[in-house]
Formats: structure tokens, sequence, C-alpha cells
């Protein structure tokens, strides 16, 4: 057989048929990058159908590329005797094929020209993606006799679980394990700290001091020149056998500064250029006539370049799910790899404590996980070297020498926070009628900042929830939507405009006329996020149509997102004027028309994500 299962998809192999052989309808499998999440896939889907009549099978995802790297994978593993279609965009399977390999975005608007059982196993890929408002409905919408889910960083940005969609992992193997057990490729990471005020931080040292994270990045941390960023790429490639690069920028005029002063050894990509011009850059890099490229968001996920062996970091990421990510694209194993090499030109503290947490989880994994246990799998090299080694060194043009980490041991807060540490404080304020918003904790040296409080739970406004605190700002359409349908729930019937005026818990009927125009507009959402079996209690439910208009009811969060990323990759909020030049954003009036201004857009999406701009 052309495809053999490594010991660790064997491993996940057979979770996944236990859960099969117990009735259950889903499974979760989180497994780093690199480990071949698509072949496991195939493995199981192949295995499901053994003995059984084959039906048709479904993969989503939320990126095209991704879907055509997965459908090469899958002809490839099953062979021509099979047929296999695209569902994206204008290229749409006009037959009825045994694979069909489906953009969220393209099945969303056309999901109910199939039946609800027209697929027998779906696979979702990138399933983190799965709890956005806009990908989740079609999820509910099929009905599968299997449903997997695929992903190597579970956690997201807004705190919503996907565990509620496929249930706990029934497998996992992250980054940390697999780098242990010689599943990836060996790591040297170098923090290549930018250039330090040597005064401010002999200055702190000596005194009694206290700073908030924020206070010290900007007393200690001055940004490198870019010539001078590009000089130090430069000057470690030397050091790399055959090095192939990856540069992760802060944004799309960065990138292009980084790309220009690299030279014709570097080449291009973020979403401010055609998707064809994209396509040439990477294919040019895969297949080694370009040595270097530079990106902007771009290269996280989906992104099969085994062959690299460095990674630079120039931007630092909120969410570690990112950082993950991006580390993932160079820690793939290929033949004749020996290493990864990665910069990190990290300018702030909490980078910094990623990374510290990082080397001192894979050394407690290490210690705690007897070296024969750990390696009996037959994937991994002898345990003879190092798996992760982590370098802290200043830049070269400084004749002094920084011990960051005696830094950050002075800063009181600078340790790993856990969840109930954070809760204990937050009440605590709270009981002495201490404001607990962004800005007051971030002026608080005693307390974690705000970008810390979002890492951990997930986003900010999802800690305030914890502590019982309403959300600040207006309701996402989402909440209306749950909020109107559990009191249906409770009445066992569709309220009416009426009845929304008279029930104390629910928003104004104004606020739902605004937001969803009628009332079969607001019933549509309800059937579109719920499932038509969500609605059996609820009289006039049709399976076919609650009413005749389709509504956009996750506008708001939607926007809330798209625009949260787009100013990340930039690396600041974006202001309207930028807005209406982002060819991936919506206009500016649909902002105005659904968020407010652009502070107001500033402030929400800083509530429901942090603000990474310290």
């Amino acid at each position: 057989m052309k495809f053999k299962a490594r010991d660790y998809q064997k491993e996940c192999l057979a979770e996944i048929s236990k859960t099969v052989q117990a009735s259950e309808k889903r499974a979760l499998v989180v497994m780093a990058p690199g480990l071949g999440k698509t072949i496991t896939s195939a493995f199981a889907i192949k295995d499901f159908f053994a003995g059984r009549e084959f039906g048709r099978v479904l993969m989503l995802c939320h990126s095209e590329k991704i879907l055509r790297q997965s459908k090469a994978k899958y002809q490839d593993f099953f062979g021509e005797e099979y047929s296999y279609g695209m569902y994206v965009n204008n290229d749409k399977a006009t037959h009825q094929t045994d694979f069909l390999f489906a953009t969220f975005q393209t099945m969303k608007e056309n999901r109910k020209d199939f039946p609800r059982d027209a697929f027998s196993y779906i696979v979702v890929d990138e399933a983190h993606h799965s709890k956005a408002l806009t990908y989740f409905p079609t999820i509910r919408y099929f009905k599968p006799k299997f449903l997997l889910g695929l992903t190597a960083t579970p956690d997201r940005l807004d705190g919503q679980k996907i565990e509620e969609i496929y249930g706990e992992p029934v497998y996992e193997l992250g980054f940390i394990e697999a780098e242990c057990r010689g599943l990836l490729a060996e790591c040297d990471y170098e923090l290549v700290l930018d250039d330090l005020s040597q005064d401010d931080i002999d200055r702190y040292l000596d005194s009694d001091e206290k700073l908030s994270i924020n206070q010290l990045n900007n007393t200690i941390f001055a940004p490198k020149r870019d010539e001078e960023i590009v000089r130090l790429i430069k000057k470690y490639s030397t050091e790399q056998e055959d090095p192939k690069t990856m540069i992760f920028c802060k944004g799309i005029e960065h990138a292009r500064r980084i790309a220009k002063l690299m030279g014709d050894e570097a080449t291009l990509v973020h979403n401010g250029q055609s998707s064809s011009t994209n396509d040439i850059a990477l294919d040019a890099f895969r297949e080694g006539k370009i040595r270097t490229i530079v990106s902007v968001q771009m290269l996280n996920e989906g992104i099969d370049v085994p062959d690299a062996n460095m990674i630079v970091f120039l931007r630092n990421t909120v969410s570690p799910g990112v950082f993950y990510q991006q580390l993932g694209r160079g820690v793939r194993p290929a033949p004749g790899k020996k290493k990864v090499k990665v910069l990190d030109f990290v300018g702030n503290c909490e980078r910094i404590q990623t990374v510290l947490e990082l080397k001192q989880e894979i050394d407690d994994f290490r210690i705690q996980t007897p070296v024969e246990k750990t390696y009996t799998h037959g994937d991994g090299e002898a345990d003879s070297h190092e798996k992760f080694t982590l370098n802290i060194a200043t830049p070269e043009f400084k004749s002094w020498m920084v011990d960051i980490v005696e830094v950050l041991g002075r800063v009181k807060h600078v340790h790993i926070w856990t969840r109930e540490e954070i809760l204990t404080i937050m009440r605590k304020r709270i009981a002495d009628g201490k404001d607990v918003s962004v800005g007051a904790l971030d002026m608080d040296p005693g307390s974690p900042c705000a970008a810390t409080c979002a890492r951990i739970f997930g986003s900010f406004n999802t800690m305030l929830e914890e502590l019982g605190i309403a959300k600040r700002g207006p309701k996402t359409d989402e909440r209306l939507v749950l909020e109107y349908y559990r009191a249906c729930q409770e009445a066992s019937q569709w309220l009416s405009s009426t009845d929304i005026g008279q029930n104390k818990s629910l928003s104004t009927y104004s606020t739902y006329k605004k937001r969803f125009g009628s009332m079969e507009n607001l019933k549509q959402a309800v059937v579109d996020l719920y499932g038509i079996e969500g609605c059996e209690c609820l009289n006039n439910t049709d399976d076919k149509r609650v009413c005749k208009i389709q509504v956009q009811y996750d506008k708001y969060e939607e926007l809330l997102r798209e625009y949260y990323e787009a100013s990340l990759d930039a690396g600041h909020w974006l202001s309207f004027r930028e807005i209406a030049g982002h060819r991936n954003l919506a206009l500016t009036r649909t902002y105005r028309r659904y968020i407010g201004s652009c502070p107001e857009l500033q402030q929400r999406a800083k509530d429901r994500y942090g603000d990474f701009c310290n």
C-alpha cells in the first residue's frame, strides 16, 4: 500500500474507531501542525466504510487553498476509482461526486440545495473556526453518519468552545509532546532582543519601583531599525544549511519594506494583492526558486512547505494559537532537514514570557515522562539531542548583555497567571469598588494587564462574564437570538412582537426590529442557529422554511472579527479610511450601520478580543 499510518496516527485512528463503535456520531482530533491530519482523516474514512456501503464524503474548510491541497492528497490516497469535486465560488461540481471539497463561505449560501443527509461522512479541517457564526449554521444543517473535526489549535480568540460541536477531543498530540517524541524537527529558538535601554533597566533593577507590563515594555524596549533586522536575518541564515526562510511581519507596509531590503532573494504574500499573485509567489517558494517569503498573516494555516527551515517573527501575536500555527510552519519534518532556526525579534515582555513558558513546559514534559515511554512509538529519533533549545542574546552592536529573565523576575506580576488567580484579583477589585476596565488594569502594576486576561480567558469579555459582569456595549446578534430562543422555549411557542414587549427579560422589540428587520427574519435566525430539531417544541415550524428571507443575523460579530484580524495584520487599529481601502473588509457604511463610529468600532474590538496595541 502506498500510504502507511505512522504509529501516532494508529493511536489516533484507534480512538476514532472506539468512538464509532460506541455509536457516537462525532469526534474531535487535536494534532500539532506537520503531523499529517489530512492523511489521518483519509485513513479514518477508509476504516469507517470498511464493511459498509460507501457514502458521499464532504470536507469543509474556510480556505480554498487548504481544500485544494486536501483534494490532491485524497486523490492520491483513494485513487481514481472515486470521483472528486470542488465547491468553491464559481468552481462548483455540477455532478454528484464521491468526495466534495467545499468552503464554508460558498456552502453557507447554497447548503439548502443539498438534502440534510446528502453526506455520510463530513470532515471539518481547521475546525477551530467552526464556532464562527458564518460557519456554524452549515455544520448544524447537515446530518452525516459521522462528523470529524481536525485542528492543531482548538482555542479561539473569542473564547467559544468547539467542543460543544464535536465533543471533547478523542485524541490530542500537541506541539510539546510531539516535539519531545521527536515527531517534529529539532527547534533552535533564538530570542533576538530589541535594542534595550540599559540605563532604564539599571535604574529599575536598583530601585523598588513597580511597573506594569505595558510600562516596562515602553521603558526598556526600543524598536530596531528594519535595516538592522535584515542584517541579522542574513547573518543568521549563513549559519543554516541551505536556508529556506519564512518571515512574519506586522503589516503590509512593513512586509514591503522588509522584502525590499531582503532583495531579489525574497517574495511577498499578503491579502492586499491578488490570489494569483500570491499563488505564484508561494509556488516559487515551494519549488525553491525563491528562498525567502515575507508574509502578513497568510502562512498560518494550510501552507505545506516541509523543507522550510528558518522562521522569523517580526510581530508579536496576541493569540497563543496563532503563535503555534506560525511556529508550526517550520517544525514540519522533511528528508534531510536537521533543524529549524527560529529568530524572534521580540519587543514585548509577554512574548518573552510565552516563549519561556514553552521552554519550561517542554523541560517539564521530558522530566515527567520517562524516555523509554516517550519513544516507544517508533516515530521519533533517538533521544540523543535536545529537541528544543532556547538562546537569549542581545544584538551584536551592543557591548553589554542583559539578563532579561532577571528583568522579568523583578516585575511583580510577570509570572504564569492562572485563571483562578485572575478571578480572585478581579473579585477583590470589584469588592473594593475598583474599576476592572481595560485601561484601569493596564495602569495597575498589581494586576494582570488586559492582554493577559484576554489570552488566558480567550477574550476580555469572557472573563467579565465569568465574574458575572454584563458585557459592555450592545448585545451581539447571537446573544439576541439566544435570549429570544430561550424565551420561546419557556413559552413553548414563537413569541410575537407584542409578547416581546411584555417580556421584561428580553430586549425591547425596537432592538430586534433594528437588528433583524422583521419577526420572520428573527425566527429564521433561530432556525439557522439551532436547527429545525431545536425548534420542534415551537409551533408553526416548517421543515422547509420558517420564513422566506434568510438574514445575516451574525453580521455584527462577523464584522467585528474581520476588523480585529485585519487590524492585527496591520499592527494597529484601522481607521475608516484604511477600511475603505482594504480589499477584504466591508464598506465603511456597513460598519457604521451595524456598529457605529470608528472609535466605537475600535472599543468593541478591544472589549471583545483585547487590545494588542500596547
